[in-house]
């Protein structure tokens, strides 16, 4: 099957995405939470602690990305979780959020979206 502009087996299909009628999992923590952490560790340059709250599917990408230490310093910059601005879209499994910084002397707008796990827990999906 085509999602979007990638084909997913059924199995891929159902894993990712939750069957609507389930009922949704006690969450475990909080997006907030999983930010903080997430800026802690960057902040402290611990790469693989870091890694630890972006979601399972992403993680070598962005494992990738924070080998360049510019990019790196760039994730650095990201602001208090006091600064994240809630996004229009959100459900059960999925939020969004956005924050203002600076890039080449431009005020840019930024996004950090969250995707909750089947078993209750949030992980960066988009940052």
């Amino acid at each position: 099957m085509k999602v979007g502009n990638v084909w997913m087996t059924h199995e891929a299909f159902h894993e990712q995405y939750p069957d609507p009628n389930a009922p949704v999992p006690a969450a475990k923590n909080t997006p907030e939470e999983v930010y903080v952490k997430f800026r802690e560790a960057i902040l402290a340059n611990d790469v693989e602690g870091a890694l630890k709250y972006i979601a399972p599917k992403k993680r070598e990408e962005y494992r990738k990305r924070f080998n360049d230490q510019k990019v790196l310093k760039n994730y650095q910059t990201i602001p208090d979780v006091k600064k994240l601005i809630p996004g229009m879209v959100q459900n059960d499994y999925w939020v969004g959020y956005e924050y203002k910084g600076n890039e080449s002397d431009k005020e840019m707008n930024y996004s950090v979206d969250f995707e909750m796990d089947r078993n209750g827990y949030w992980f960066i999906e988009l940052i």
